[in-house]
């Protein structure tokens, strides 16, 4: 756990220096999923896609965090943009 609160410190840093790039706060999102701050992952995942509106993986944790939060409306509706992008990425789970 304690490797993915310096990841964190990390996506930090470089978000500071350009955050512009999606995939830092896609990554920093992941981190926080992993430690079970599923809130603060989707804020990252939110701003991974507004920087790059076809982020398949962001849009694909994003469902992960917001099935582990139960909020299935939100699940449904990502489902459904990602269908439109040619599926779900395939990976272990969280």
């Amino acid at each position: 756990m304690e490797q993915y609160q310096r990841a964190i410190e990390d996506f930090d840093k470089a978000i500071r220096l350009k955050s512009h790039l999606a995939e830092s706060y896609y990554s920093r999102g992941y981190a926080y999923a992993r430690l079970g701050q599923y809130k603060r992952a989707i804020m990252d995942y939110d701003q991974a896609i507004r920087l790059k509106s076809d982020y398949v993986e962001a849009f694909s944790f994003r469902v992960e965090a917001y099935f582990k939060l139960g909020q299935y409306q939100q699940v449904i509706k990502d489902l459904a943009r990602l269908s439109g992008f040619g599926g779900y990425v395939e990976r272990k789970s969280l």
